[in-house]
């Protein structure tokens, strides 16, 4: 079965959380709204911080890493044990950077409209961050040896049929089978 790409938009929506009247509601909460504000500004923060990153590793440029780590906070670091890095690391590495670093992008663009008073959405923006992270996909889908998208999207929309049938409810979302679902994404179904 070859999946296309807008047969995995269909399929995905339907499993997607769309009770939007009472996720206004808990969004509009002073307190959720405070921690999403806080949190999403510590992100842009440390996605400006990954961002120099990625760019200094992948693009070779210079960057002064002086200061980088001030008003940063950090769990105790395990010391680096690789004596090398693999071609797929390295890919791995870009793509998961990369995905960050658009993820957040994205969520700034959003964030706009929704805690800086931008009018509308600019979905130029919006859809340039949406690409750049297809891009990414692109990397990671080759680097794990896939040719192209339509497996992992397939057994994706298998596991989201698998959890919730043909529509979401928050019983699936959160009481999941990982037995099963981890069945489906490995293709033992």
């Amino acid at each position: 079965m070859n999946l296309q790409t807008v047969d995995y938009v269909k399929n995905a929506l339907k499993t997607e959380s769309n009770d939007f009247p009472a996720i206004k509601e808990r969004f509009c909460d002073e307190t959720v709204y405070n921690i999403y504000y806080e949190l999403t500004s510590q992100l842009v923060y440390l996605n400006r911080k990954l961002d120099a990153l990625k760019k200094f590793l992948f693009y070779g440029k210079n960057y002064n890493f002086e200061g980088f780590f001030d008003g940063l906070r950090f769990p105790d670091v395990k010391s680096y044990q690789h004596q090398y890095m693999t071609d797929q690391e390295v890919r791995l590495l870009h793509a998961a950077l990369g995905k960050l670093t658009e993820a957040v992008e994205f969520a700034e663009g959003v964030n706009k409209v929704l805690l800086d008073n931008q009018p509308d959405f600019d979905k130029t923006n919006l859809l340039e961050e949406l690409a750049d992270n297809f891009w990414y996909d692109a990397i990671a889908v080759d680097a794990l040896g896939e040719q192209s998208f339509d497996e992992p999207m397939k057994r994706n929309i298998a596991k989201l049929k698998a959890r919730y049938g043909d529509k979401f409810n928050e019983e699936s979302a959160i009481n999941r089978n990982l037995t099963v679902e981890r069945n489906i994404l490995e293709g033992n179904v």
